[in-house]
């Protein structure tokens, strides 16, 4: 445990729960017998192993929930984890084109599961539940949860504990099934956020924008080079995402997005339709590299620009 006092706790609740640590109400005393716990566990090196251990002893809906929700981040929205839920709990089943999107309208799980399963995590050390202003409430504070509904739940945010209880819980995912997992959990989050109508903007104006386009760009690789709406939508949400990125003046994120973006074009970025969406891409990237002060980056971008004979030289003007 190095002396990590979260890592103690659980290594404790681990042997109470296999029943090697009990608490005598005779004698108000814990007891053990240390030959048992060596006999019967491992004082693990490497802590992931047991929680990892502790995630496999739980119920499927709560070990399945911990999985998807490692992908959201360190940090998550509980409607945001139920949309995305209820559009992976089959992701072990493929469509025709075997790129895992179904195309079929999301059904939530319903609220009251959703929040069951994240409490039981909370009761047992493996997530921290978080007001709208960023308090932790532990799972110890009972009361607190015994006078809420499970609708009520919607405006906290729930946190990992550790990190290493992210990282037990994406270990559990198929390393051969992660991406295209994570696909279906952005295409979930960008049908999520339009149903709810979050904004006038939509997705763009949402604070989970960087979750989302994140999951995206970690299963492009099963989108078909010819699934031509598909990767303009998705160039046109790393835009955003880089635009978003360069407020913050996180201009090497926002590189990243915009040469994401137009990779996913994918040689048609001048045609009719995508020729706004390409020139956006093309001066922000620019933009973004001027910025980081690489030139020897912004040049291509510029004269990529400049070559095109069917862009006015008006809209030429930014680049």
């Amino acid at each position: 445990t190095a002396g990590n006092a979260y890592f103690v706790e659980q290594y404790l609740k681990s042997l109470v729960d296999d029943g090697l640590l009990t608490y005598s109400l005779g004698t108000l005393r814990w007891h053990w017998n240390e030959a048992n716990i060596r006999d019967s566990t491992q004082v693990t090196e490497n802590v992931a192993a047991l929680l990892e251990r502790k995630l496999k002893s739980m119920s499927n809906d709560v070990r399945s929930m911990m999985m998807v929700a490692s992908c959201l981040g360190r940090s998550f929205h509980a409607e945001s984890l139920r949309f995305v839920f209820s559009a992976t709990e089959d992701w072990d089943c493929k469509d025709s084109d075997g790129t895992g999107n179904t195309g079929q309208s999301l059904v939530p799980v319903p609220s009251e599961v959703v929040v069951q399963c994240l409490e039981r995590c909370v009761e047992e050390g493996l997530l921290d539940r978080q007001n709208q202003n960023t308090s932790v409430i532990s799972g110890n504070n009972s009361n607190e949860t015994k006078h809420t509904t499970p609708w009520t739940h919607r405006k906290y945010q729930y946190r990992f504990a550790h990190d290493q209880v992210q990282q037990a819980s994406y270990s559990l995912i198929p390393a051969e099934k992660r991406h295209k997992l994570q696909l279906r959990m952005g295409e979930a989050l960008v049908e999520a956020y339009s149903l709810l109508s979050l904004s006038p903007g939509g997705i763009e104006d949402n604070a989970d924008l960087f979750t989302t386009v994140d999951l995206l760009n970690q299963g492009l690789h099963h989108i078909p080079d010819n699934d031509f709406d598909r990767r303009a939508n998705f160039a046109s949400l790393n835009l955003s995402a880089g635009k978003s990125a360069m407020k913050s003046s996180a201009f090497g994120v926002a590189g990243s997005y915009f040469r994401q973006g137009i990779r996913l074009l994918h040689g048609r970025h001048w045609s009719e339709e995508l020729m706004a969406l390409s020139l956006d891409l093309y001066c922000s990237a620019a933009e973004v590299e001027c910025c980081n002060g690489n030139f020897d980056r912004l040049e291509p971008y510029v004269k990529e620009v400049l070559r095109q004979s069917n862009v006015s030289f008006e809209r030429k003007l930014r680049a």
